[in-house]
């Protein structure tokens, strides 16, 4: 549920920074969504890069990433992280290919201990710092390039358990830390 709220607010925080600029040029929702579909990158999917956890442990990691023509796009991106103990080649590929083919490095990650990646699986124990190790990973990685702006926080963030100590200051939606 966590993960669909943060795509949910990068999605509405790109939406609404895109509205005045729709409003300047004269298009409609059925006019952006048009522009916006002559815009899609094809994506270039590398497999299996094993991403070291603090302690020593490696998660496999696929990279979905916005390519022309075969090759890798030039630039920097801003990202998308999945995290499942489901199989990431098998479970939710469709969602993290959407991403990549509108312009975001879009990754997912196998859980400690399932599928490709090393370890014993503990569900929870591990997961929050295995998430952190991945994003400080995520926000160091030379295709990632970090939004500048801030989207709002919503309400509803204050009543759940957040520990933003946890958090790392490139990380722009703050809901899921």
């Amino acid at each position: 549920m966590k993960i669909a709220v943060v795509l949910m607010v990068a999605l509405w925080s790109d939406w609404m920074a895109a509205g005045p600029a729709m409003a300047a040029s004269g298009l409609s929702n059925a006019g952006a969504a048009a522009a916006d579909s002559a815009r899609t990158w094809d994506v270039l999917v590398l497999r299996d890069v094993m991403v070291a956890m603090r302690d020593g442990v490696k998660l496999a990691t696929d990279l979905y990433v916005p390519a022309r023509s075969g090759r890798l796009a030039e630039g920097r991106f801003p990202a998308v992280l999945l995290r499942t103990p489901y199989n990431k080649a098998a479970w939710g590929t469709d969602l993290v290919r959407f991403f990549a083919q509108h312009g975001y490095l879009s990754v997912t990650q196998d859980c400690r201990g399932r599928f490709a990646s090393e370890g014993r699986f503990y569900p929870f124990i591990d997961d929050p710092k295995d998430g952190y190790d991945t994003i400080v990973w995520l926000a160091e990685h030379p295709l990632y390039q970090p939004k500048h702006r801030r989207s709002p926080r919503p309400p509803a963030a204050d009543r759940h358990e957040h520990r933003p100590s946890r958090c790392r200051p490139s990380v722009v939606h703050r809901v899921a830390c």
